[in-house]
């Protein structure tokens, strides 16, 4: 289990998962009935995790234990560091973005055709 998970779970009605929301009430065919933020972020917004060296939770996850305990050191780990910085802040730079656009599509209709 992950350490967002166990987070979560220690703090019960204080998130809610945008995955679960696009899962449950959003169907746009680019999501090819996927609903991470890695398929999800590109379609809506158009942000994607090209260009980091790290694009992936699994990558980060692994990356960051090897750090942890000392296999990766020095200027590597330095590298590494950043590297999951610029990754962290691409994800959540992109659950703000995807929460934004959430709630621009949720908005009622009003009769002049525009969400305001």
């Amino acid at each position: 289990m992950s350490f967002e998970v166990c987070y979560v779970e220690r703090h019960p009605g204080k998130f809610v998962s945008l995955e679960k929301a696009f899962r449950e009430h959003v169907y746009h065919p680019g999501f090819r009935g996927r609903s991470s933020i890695k398929v999800t972020l590109p379609t809506l917004v158009g942000d994607t995790y090209e260009g980091l060296a790290i694009r992936d939770g699994d990558a980060a996850v692994a990356k960051y234990a090897r750090m942890v305990r000392g296999e990766i050191t020095g200027s590597e780990a330095e590298e590494v560091r950043k590297n999951l910085l610029a990754y962290c802040k691409q994800d959540t730079h992109g659950m703000v973005r995807l929460h934004h656009e959430l709630v621009r599509i949720s908005r009622p209709i009003k009769k002049n055709g525009t969400g305001k």
